[in-house]
């Protein structure tokens, strides 16, 4: 089983949209309409081709689709399926087990750390893993 820990709830967008990237309609005559405007035609877009992300086990985000939106054509199918679990922010990990903010507790082999800002692991020692100057030191060695 696949566990995802999410801090928070995130806005999932496709890969492709309309026969293309998606990154293409930053050129469409959408995108010059006003923020407002194109949030709502991009929400309801999202609504549309997916559903709500609660539908598929995820947390809903709390912000504008335009902000932080994970891009993946996968996440939503493989939750679906149960192939990934989506669990809140760890709270602790011993030798064995990784206990959840909520009180869930799992058995992990291999922790993949994905942060796109301050990375820091409140869970773990200062002596298990030093984060200097916001990069993490040698969090894996073969």
């Amino acid at each position: 089983m696949r566990l995802l820990a999410m801090r928070r709830g995130a806005h999932n967008r496709p890969r492709c949209v309309f026969d293309g990237p998606t990154d293409h309609l930053t050129h469409s005559w959408p995108a010059r309409a006003p923020l407002a405007v194109q949030d709502r035609g991009l929400h309801l877009l999202l609504r549309l081709s997916r559903g709500r992300l609660a539908e598929h086990d995820l947390p809903e985000p709390e912000d504008r689709v335009a902000a932080h939106p994970t891009v993946s054509d996968d996440l939503l199918s493989r939750s679906g399926h149960g192939e990934v679990t989506v669990k809140p922010m760890p709270s602790r990990i011993d030798a064995t087990q990784v206990a959840f903010n909520g009180g869930s507790m799992e058995g992990i082999d291999t922790i993949i750390c994905c942060a796109r800002n301050d990375i820091v692991f409140p869970f773990l020692a200062d002596e298990v893993i030093d984060v200097r100057r916001g990069q993490p030191g040698r969090l894996w060695s073969p």
